[in-house]
């Protein structure tokens, strides 16, 4: 069961640090549009 929970905390700070990316990538003036 541990290698669940390193898995699980894994995800969740990738998808902070993808978060955070795109953030940056919308402050410097790129927008990401659908399509």
């Amino acid at each position: 069961g541990r290698r669940r929970i390193e898995l699980y905390e894994n995800q969740s700070r990738a998808m902070e640090a993808l978060e955070t990316w795109l953030q940056r990538k919308q402050r410097r003036g790129y927008v990401l549009r659908g399509g």
